[in-house]
């Protein structure tokens, strides 16, 4: 039998070659049910075991793979927390922009110690068959251990699935031990069934080696594992040898990778004159060949140049004439590979604070989270990276974690090795055959913010009518018109949790109407479980060792110990007692310095504002430097909008007033503050003609959790083995790159830790993937 060589250039003149209807088939309908691009979730956690009293931070990196950028499109990113039995304890919603989130979890009374997954998700990921949520496991105030794979076990693993008697095969072995063996001290033998020695198969350091055999069909095999002494440790016979098949074997060169198929003499009869498909295919990218089977050829060979084929993981899998999967390859092509490199982590050291550089060899703007820990931390037991989670657990479906480890470094023996692993997968995450038969049905939109939706009772319609919706601390003040059945909607609304919405109805008179309005607001959080026992492999399940006193550990931040702990800057200041507004927006007036009998037009007019009066109405205006237009300042007297009718201030004193907050310039506070902000409370029991149905305040239930900044908790000793092990230096998210593409920030000197562990895990707008970690000298 002769060797049929096909040298396939992989392009669009490629498909030219394909004239099958069935086979441009299979590719029109396998991009089509791959249109719509799901999403790929990371999230970074500061650490894996914390303390109660303790904040769980985190960072979210949202990306599509199909296009190996961050994928930008939903602003809703949620966070569900769930004990080890799957059950529901907490929920977060968490604001989402250009593909990156960020947040945190205070560890409170209400968790027990044990085990917890945190969840992060997406409504849009709701539409997909395969669920690349990200679940992290950590656990609260509990020392733990990781399980590892400790049983005696011998994997052996044909290339593609098919071992066929009469060809030349590639096999992968996989040998794990709980003998507590050096893996480089060990060796695989191959015998037959005359204990004849037939191979001896070198094992790399995880346990993995690879041979080429040609098995016979009157023949048993044998696999041995044999140590440094010549003696078995463990043996298992080769089992599953099919007397009729193909398999495949493909070799790895510098820049193409060589495909060979090969059957024998007892199946070439049944495959003549049919046309196989091989299809190299990956998040709806797809390249068919067809393979003509003919009795005068036993092998048929292809070139796939790296260039024209996917960065990254390729499926290789080939379909009978009936379109069932035969056998399947996963590589992995480094040529365009999308990992950024980390060239140095360098440290400046000052009195008060040492500055931490990362630098890269690209300046393209980066955004980056970084978690320091003491160096002998017992708190980050963590082995996936951003690394593994998006390039290969789209597309594994075993545990993903231990790839990490290949890629971390590239270089041609770890390339060797990683395919090692990729041989045993037989079978991707998803099959295509999946893919065809069951596309995505969408019914979740992307989350864009909320929606609120509504119709106003008690009220006649009257097509002038404006609907408003205001909310200061949410830069929100935006109108709408109802329908004829005065139902109204609002959307792409980023509204917090717990703040305030106002509704206001004006005439087209722009005068106040009663307001009567019943609204939703959307989307509902649902409530779900986590089945824990269908979890991914890689999902790690921890085993609590025992619970961690914890007592004396972290002061409670109720408690001022001013005997015994020195707290710098502790300021007393009197209660604010209305926080509607963000402080950052709008500052608090001293309205002591006010006569009590002074009006409140007056007062504001003293503060530097101009009032224009006329015909008993009054308009106020930012008196600073805005050129030729002026702005009006919009007013709320007890969080009611009051900028158009003005008229409530009259006759009004400060010696009703309990706060009042201005802000001139009205930044941060949404477009329609170009001219200010000024804020009033009246004391309780003050008669407020305003609330007399012409405006309602409803507070915001189910808004976007607040992302706090990072703050040292009140650790009792930083000089203690606990803090060693399971305490926190700094949380360092949303870290940006300057000019020159490196990303500098400080943390403060002390005298308790002289070396820190930091984790980094980050993306570039190019989306390059990041992932660093290492030991500093501080």
């Amino acid at each position: 039998m002769k060797n049929t060589f096909l040298y396939f250039l992989l392009s669009i003149a490629l498909f030219s070659f394909s004239q099958n209807t069935q086979n441009e088939s299979i590719t029109s309908v396998y991009k089509k049910n791959s249109e719509n691009k799901p999403e790929t979730i990371y999230t970074h956690l500061s650490k894996s075991n914390v303390v109660l009293g303790e904040t769980l931070w985190f960072q979210t990196y949202i990306y599509s793979n199909k296009n190996s950028e961050l994928y930008r499109s939903s602003s809703n990113i949620y966070y569900n927390v769930y004990n080890e039995f799957g059950v529901l304890v907490d929920q977060k919603v968490f604001l989402g922009k250009d593909g990156v989130s960020n947040g945190q979890i205070e560890i409170d009374k209400d968790y027990e110690p044990g085990i917890y997954y945190l969840k992060t998700t997406t409504n849009w990921m709701r539409n997909f068959n395969l669920d690349l949520s990200d679940v992290k496991t950590f656990v609260v105030n509990s020392e733990t251990k990781i399980n590892k794979t400790t049983v005696t076990s011998l994997q052996i693993k044909p290339e593609g699935g098919n071992l066929i008697y009469d060809t030349f095969n590639n096999l992968v072995i996989n040998f794990h031990s709980d003998l507590k063996l050096t893996n480089s001290n060990l060796k695989g033998v191959l015998f037959d069934n005359n204990d004849k020695t037939l191979q001896v198969i070198n094992l790399n350091i995880d346990g993995y080696g690879k041979f080429n055999f040609k098995p016979e069909i009157d023949k048993d095999y044998i696999i041995k594992i044999i140590n440094k002494n010549n003696e078995v440790i463990f043996s298992k016979p080769i089992i599953d040898i099919k007397e009729k098949g193909i398999n495949i074997k493909i070799t790895d060169k510098k820049d193409s990778y060589n495909i060979k198929l090969e059957t024998n003499i007892s199946s070439i009869k049944a495959l003549k004159e049919k046309t196989y498909k091989l299809l190299i295919h990956r998040d709806g990218n797809i390249k068919n060949i067809p393979i003509e089977f003919n009795e005068k050829s036993l092998q048929y060979n292809a070139s796939l140049l790296k260039s024209e084929i996917f960065s990254g993981i390729n499926i290789i899998t080939i379909l009978n004439e009936n379109n069932d999967r035969v056998l399947e390859r996963i590589i992995f092509n480094t040529n365009g590979l999308k990992i950024g490199n980390v060239q140095s982590v360098t440290t400046n050291k000052k009195r008060d604070s040492t500055t931490i550089t990362i630098s890269s060899n690209s300046k393209v703007p980066k955004n980056f989270s970084i978690s320091i820990l003491p160096k002998d931390t017992k708190g980050n037991n963590f082995e996936d990276t951003i690394l593994s989670k998006i390039l290969f657990d789209p597309y594994i479906s075993s545990n993903t974690n231990k790839y990490n480890k290949y890629i971390t470094k590239i270089t041609r023996e770890s390339l060797y090795n990683l395919d090692l692993l990729l041989i045993s997968e037989h079978n991707s995450r998803q099959s295509i055959t999946s893919i065809i038969n069951t596309p995505p049905i969408i019914r979740y939109p992307f989350d864009t913010g909320f929606q609120v939706k509504g119709k106003l009772n008690k009220t006649e319609y009257k097509p002038e009518n404006i609907l408003e919706l205001i909310s200061p601390l949410n830069a929100v003040q935006i109108k709408t018109t109802p329908d004829e059945e005065n139902y109204f909607q609002f959307t792409n609304l980023y509204l917090s949790k717990d703040s305030k919405i106002n509704f206001v109805l004006r005439n087209k008179n722009k005068k106040l109407i009663k307001v009567f309005p019943y609204y939703n607001l959307y989307p509902i959080p649902y409530i779900d479980t986590l089945d824990v026992s269908r979890l991914k492999q890689n999902i790690q399940k921890p085993e609590i060792l025992q619970n961690i006193n914890t007592d004396n550990f972290i002061i409670s931040a109720d408690v001022v110990a001013l005997d015994t702990v020195n707290i710098e800057n502790v300021k007393q200041e009197k209660k604010v007692v209305n926080n509607y507004f963000n402080s950052r927006q709008q500052d608090r007036v001293n309205i002591e310095k006010a006569y009590p009998s002074q009006l409140v037009i007056d007062f504001i007019r003293a503060e530097g504002f101009d009032v224009a009066e006329a015909n008993g109405s009054f308009t106020i205006f930012s008196n600073r430097n805005m050129g030729f237009t002026k702005f009006p300042t919009q007013v709320f007297l007890d969080n009611a909008p009051i900028t158009n009718s003005l008229e409530f201030l009259a006759g009004v004193r400060m010696s009703e007033i309990e706060e009042m907050f201005i802000s001139k310039s009205g930044a941060g506070l949404g477009a329609g503050a170009a001219g200010g902000f000024i804020s009033i409370y009246r004391k309780k029991g003050i008669n407020n003609n305003i609330n007399r149905g012409y405006h309602k305040t409803f507070t915001v239930a189910s808004g976007f959790d607040i992302e706090k900044e990072f703050k040292i908790p009140f650790y009792n000793s930083l000089q203690s083995e606990k803090f060693d092990h399971y305490g926190i230096i700094n949380w360092k998210p949303q870290l940006k790159s300057d000019n020159k593409g490196d990303i500098s920030y400080k943390i403060k000197n002390s005298t308790y830790t002289k070396k820190v562990k930091i984790i980094v895990n980050g993306i570039d707008d190019d989306g390059y993937l990041y992932y660093y970690t290492t030991i500093l000298d501080i």
